[in-house]
């Protein structure tokens, strides 16, 4: 089963026409931009890509991940979560999706022998994500986050969202009476509110504890550019303190929902964020979509914010090229807690088996 499938791990180079064309008709199928294909590379100089063909050399699919010299790191909080390296997997091929994924891991730990996968299941391929799994020397850590999200299919529902939460109401007057205001810009951005995009992202960066911190953050930030300026399907909130911008965050917008893709905040800005937070979901109703998705929760506002029946549970998966020992796996689990020490992990308490 799935012996004529090979992957191999190459270039970050841009997709070529003819296997955009056939990738297209899955992400269109689920609702998806097409134009995630041209940002399935991210984090320079790191990122490459996993290609899963058959014997003849046609395209069955693919994802991205992030190599480092001892490990490699595929994430997923969202469909073009972080410009895309926190992205699903691929396919052209949807009857064989169980071959491919099981093609891509095995090609993984083939040049790594140990990596990480953290992120959020994707339901369409859930079950063969479950089989493949079978398949493959892997442990589940007792850690897990959640992506959160806010439906605005209600007309209502940005009243119903400062109603649900009335210190919204003071947090929005108190922007306004500092003189804040939310800018909303559809499209690519120019060079002035690319570059303090730009400077806001990587405040916030290095400010906050997150996985990009061991990465070059200046050379992450100069990519963030490019996409701003570049990527025709977006929508970026920009907040303003006597016309300084102090935070923005941009959204992909995909058929039915805004995706959270990047974003920072100086510090000081006097609830810029939840005001940013209120004024995404009044767009979304505006514009008919169903939700707007905020990747993964990893502060209190947000915890608070989204809806609590649409969390999607995350989950951190660790792969090898050979099953360990019980002593080596308990390590490696609190190995894998030291790694990520985001504030926000629910501990084993919470854990819920893969819903698959």
């Amino acid at each position: 089963m799935g012996n004529d499938i090979v992957a191999e791990i190459c270039n970050p180079d841009a997709l070529t026409a003819e296997e955009k064309k056939l990738l297209t008709p899955c992400l269109e199928r689920r609702g998806l931009n097409p134009a995630l294909l041209d940002i399935v590379t991210n984090i320079p100089h790191r990122t490459c890509l996993v290609k899963a063909r058959n014997t003849s050399g046609d395209l069955l699919g693919l994802t991205s991940v992030l190599l480092t010299p001892t490990l490699f790191m595929k994430h997923c909080f969202g469909q073009g979560n972080h410009i895309g390296t926190n992205s699903t997997f691929h396919f052209t091929d949807t009857a064989r999706n169980e071959e491919i994924l099981v093609a891509i891991f095995r090609a993984l730990t083939a040049v790594r022998p140990f990596g990480y996968y953290i992120g959020l299941i994707d339901g369409d391929c859930a079950g063969d994500f479950r089989s493949a799994l079978e398949r493959v020397p892997h442990i589940v850590a007792e850690k897990i986050m959640e992506t959160g999200s806010i439906s605005t299919r209600d007309p209502a529902a940005e009243r119903n969202l400062l109603k649900r939460h009335r210190h919204l109401i003071r947090q929005v007057h108190r922007f306004r009476n500092k003189g804040g205001m939310i800018h909303v810009h559809e499209g690519p951005v120019g060079e002035e509110l690319a570059d303090d995009f730009v400077a806001c992202c990587l405040a916030s960066y290095r400010r906050n504890i997150h996985p990009v911190k061991g990465i070059d953050v200046d050379r992450y930030g100069e990519h963030v550019r490019e996409f701003l300026m570049s990527f025709p399907d977006m929508v970026t909130f920009a907040a303003t303190l006597q016309d300084r911008v102090v935070g923005a965050q941009t959204f992909i917008r995909h058929r039915n929902h805004l995706e959270l893709t990047e974003g920072g905040f100086l510090s000081q800005t006097y609830h810029a964020y939840e005001n940013i937070i209120v004024s995404s979901v009044r767009y979304a109703v505006e514009s008919g979509l169903d939700r707007v998705s905020y990747g993964l929760i990893l502060n209190q506002p947000k915890d608070r914010l989204m809806d609590s029946d649409t969390r999607e549970p995350v989950f951190l998966i660790m792969f090898f090229d050979r099953m360990p020992g019980e002593a080596e796996r308990a390590a490696l689990r609190e190995k894998a807690h030291e790694r990520f020490p985001m504030l926000f992990w629910r501990e084993r308490s919470g854990f819920r088996t893969l819903p698959l």
